[in-house]
C-alpha cells in the first residue's frame, strides 16, 4: 500500500534521476568544505564526551561497571567477554539518565 499509485511513481522516478544526478555530480566536484569537516569532528567529539560522562556516572552509581574511562580519556572494557562495548555504552547511558532523573526530582 503506497501513497501514490504505481503509474505515478513510474512516471515520477525518471524525473527524480534527472533532477538529482546533476546535484550529485556538482557536489562531487565541489567537495566538502573545511568548516564542514571541522563541524563533523566537533560533533563526533561531543558524542564521545557524552559517552564518557555517562560511563563516569554509571561507575559512581554501580560499583562494578563493565566500562571505565582511563586518565588519558580512552574507554576501556573491564570485562571483555561478557558484554560488547556498544551494549555497555547503551547501558551506561540508561544508568546515567536514570541518575539524572533522580537528581532532578530531588532538586
Amino acid at each position: 500500500a503506497s501513497v501514490f499509485p504505481p503509474w505515478f511513481r513510474y512516471f515520477l522516478q525518471p524525473l527524480f534521476i534527472i533532477y538529482y544526478t546533476p546535484l550529485m555530480v556538482l557536489k562531487y566536484f565541489i567537495g566538502s568544505t573545511k568548516s564542514e569537516k571541522e563541524e563533523a569532528f566537533a560533533a563526533h567529539e561531543k558524542v564521545i564526551e557524552g559517552w564518557k560522562d555517562a560511563i563516569r556516572a554509571s561507575e559512581q552509581a554501580q560499583e562494578n561497571f563493565a566500562l571505565h574511562v582511563n586518565e588519558d580519556g580512552t574507554i576501556e572494557n573491564l570485562v571483555p567477554n561478557s558484554l560488547s562495548i556498544t551494549d555497555a555504552i547503551v547501558q551506561s547511558l540508561d544508568i546515567a539518565s536514570t541518575v539524572k532523573e533522580k537528581n532532578d526530582e530531588q532538586n
